[in-house]
Order: structure tokens, then sequence, then C-alpha cells
């Protein structure tokens, strides 16, 4: 229709009428773009939302799969840490650490024997540098189809690049720190007794073996008093340089993916 009164204009010599019948075209294709870009954009705006909503959900199973790192780490290594005093004769005895044990785990106490046993224990801890879980579902999807850069926040953009660089390098440092690790146990057989058949525990579906340590022994060993030395330290380095910083960033993706959903959280029920 518009084709044929433009040919009728230009047959007619017209040139007004056909620069009007151009200028409706021109405006009708803008006007065209203009709509289609518009949902375009709101259909992506409808999508980031949906991506951040399951990004907060998955943030919040993970912090709560890592407080039991962040919460028991620093609590083993303060233990250690009088236990090496000890060793070492800055402490009398080992009662700090007793107090410790038991404000750590308080179901302990109602077994004879079970709090000096998981004392000794902690000599095994030197060496279970596990990974912490640092997988957000949603995350590794956009990661996966080149769609980071569709998130129009440059803040939740910029906290989850971080949150995954610094997890890749948390996994990094942990295995190299493993390579260094001392199993004290295996190393030093004379100076534990372990035994799992006759001295089992059951708390709540977890089992613990019986340690024993001859502290005495240990005290006057100088390789075995430089080996927890180290082994502390690995841990020590474990719980700050692995452990802590991806926790970190993980707290600053949520708030970040907070502020974007205008979420709030009670931190006391948290």
């Amino acid at each position: 229709m518009l084709l044929r009164s433009i040919t009728k204009h230009v047959k007619d010599q017209n040139w007004f009428a056909v620069a009007l019948d151009f200028f409706i075209v021109v405006v009708g294709i803008l006007i065209a773009f203009q709509i289609t870009n518009w949902n375009e954009r709101r259909a992506t705006a409808v999508d980031e939302r949906e991506f951040l909503n399951r990004l907060h959900g998955d943030i919040l199973e993970l912090q709560e799969r890592r407080t039991e790192y962040d919460k028991s780490r620093p609590e083993i290594l303060e233990i250690l840490n009088v236990i090496t005093e000890f060793l070492y004769g800055e402490r009398d005895d080992l009662s700090a650490t007793e107090a410790l044990q038991v404000q750590f785990l308080p179901e302990l106490a109602d077994f004879e024997g079970l709090v000096e046993s998981s004392i000794c224990n902690h000599f095994e801890w030197t060496d279970a540098l596990t990974v912490p879980p640092a997988t957000l579902p949603t995350a590794t999807e956009i990661v996966y189809a080149g769609r980071v850069n569709d998130i129009a926040s440059d803040k939740v953009k910029s906290a989850l690049q971080t949150f995954l660089q610094q997890s890749e390098r948390a996994e990094e440092y942990i295995g190299a720190l493993r390579k260094n690790g001392i199993r004290l146990t295996i190393t030093f057989p004379d100076l534990f007794e372990i035994r799992s058949s006759k001295w089992d525990y059951d708390l709540d579906g977890e089992t613990f073996s019986h340690y024993r340590c001859d502290y005495e022994a240990m005290r006057s060993n100088p390789a075995f008093l430089n080996a927890v030395e180290v082994s502390v330290r690995n841990y020590s380095n474990y719980t700050f340089k692995g452990v802590f910083p991806a926790s970190e960033k993980l707290a600053e993706l949520h708030q970040a993916v907070d502020e974007e959903l205008g979420l709030t959280h009670n931190s006391e029920a948290e």
C-alpha cells in the first residue's frame, strides 16, 4: 500500500509527498526498533532478577555449608597453639585445652576420658586440610554460558568474579599446603596410641576413636617438636589464608546481591 503510494507520487513528481512517505517509513522502523529494544531490555531485567534470586539462594546454602569450617578451624587452631605451648614448657598443664574442647563440643564431657582423647586427636587435625565447599550452581551456569557480562549491576558482577577467583586460589593454596603436611601419628607412632575397636563413642552418628598421647616423650623429642611447629603453622595458614578469604568474599557477594534485590537479613536469626 505504502509502496504503491510512493510509486504514484514519484510518477506525479510530487516530491513533498514522496519525502513524507519516506519519513513515515523511517519513523515506523525506528518505533518498531525501539519497541523491540524495550521488550528485550524488559526480558533481560526479568531474567537478571530471576538469576539474582537463584544466586541468593545458592549463597545462603553455601554459607551454611561453610559455617562449620569458619567456626571450627580457629577453635581447633587455638587448642593446637595451647598444646604447642605446653610441649615447649610455656604452660604447666593442658587444663586450658580441656576448657576449650568442652566449649567446642560440650557433649564430650558426658563420656569418661573422651575430652582427653579428643585433645590428643588434634594432632591428626594438623594434616586434615580439606577444601571447603565453594560451588554456586547458578554462577557456574552463567559462567559456562558466557553470560557474566549480562549482569547489569557492576557491584554484583565484580563481587561474583572476585569470589570465584578467590575460591580457585584457595583450592590451589590448600593443595600446596597439603604437600607440606605431616601425618604426626604415622610419622611418630611411638608417641601415640590409637584404638578404634574397643573405645568407640557414638555422638549423633559420629564415632570417636580413643587417642592417647605420650606428652612427656613428645616434649623430649626435638624432631617431633619441629614437626609440630611446622604442622601448626601449616594449619594456621590453611585457616587464615585458605579458608577465611573465600568466606569473606562470599559475604561481600551476599551483601551486593542483597542490595540489588533490596533484601535485609536478621543477623541474630542467621
